[in-house]
């Protein structure tokens, strides 16, 4: 079976682009599956203000009639002018441990960008700040956090291969809550 890559061009289409990370992901003790309402909201130009004012493609890759992998592509005209750039995002990449997957899915949302007049691409990272970004580089044994996408731990390997590099470390704390709560004693007093 030959590799191929599609736009999202259907109803269809968006499902099978909304849900393949249940099917990435059906093994993985600490995946959390998205609240789908959202994510049929996030892909709607009617109901994503961000649709507005950014230009998207939505890819499907595919093995045969198996729908093996998927992209958002993003250029955010706004954020290009307000910084001066020409900055086109990748973010929704989801794909078995396979190399030539990644590297076509991550290709054609690069040729994308270069016809949209981009000169850089960055990501994981959404429409804007507030979607998820980022990848999981440790602590594959907690369950994910809300700010980030959930990952097997081979997926920043396959997409440094194709050249990316990591710019930044997100941080995120684990803490301890002591069982009791100890009781706050400090008074509050009012003026």
């Amino acid at each position: 079976m030959g590799l191929s890559i599609r736009q999202v061009s259907c109803r269809r289409d968006l499902r099978r682009f909304i849900f393949l990370p249940e099917k990435i992901h059906a093994r993985h003790p600490n995946w959390v599956p998205p609240l789908y309402f959202d994510e049929w909201k996030s892909f709607s130009p009617t109901k994503n203000r961000a649709f507005s004012y950014c230009e998207t493609i939505l890819l499907l890759a595919l093995k045969g009639r198996d729908v093996v992998g998927r992209i958002l592509g993003v250029v955010n005209h706004r954020h290009n002018r307000y910084k001066d750039q020409r900055t086109a995002r990748f973010a929704c990449l989801e794909a078995p441990e396979d190399e030539e997957v990644v590297a076509a899915l991550l290709g054609r949302v690069e040729d994308w960008a270069r016809t949209q007049g981009m000169n850089r691409i960055i990501g994981p990272y959404g429409f804007t700040d507030q979607d998820p970004e980022g990848f999981l580089i440790q602590g594959f044994e907690y369950p994910p956090t809300i700010g980030t996408y959930y990952n097997f731990e081979w997926m920043p390997r396959l997409v440094e291969r194709q050249g990316y590099a990591k710019k930044v470390d997100y941080v995120t704390y684990r803490v301890e809550i002591p069982s009791p709560f100890p009781r706050n004693t400090r008074e509050c007093t009012s003026a």
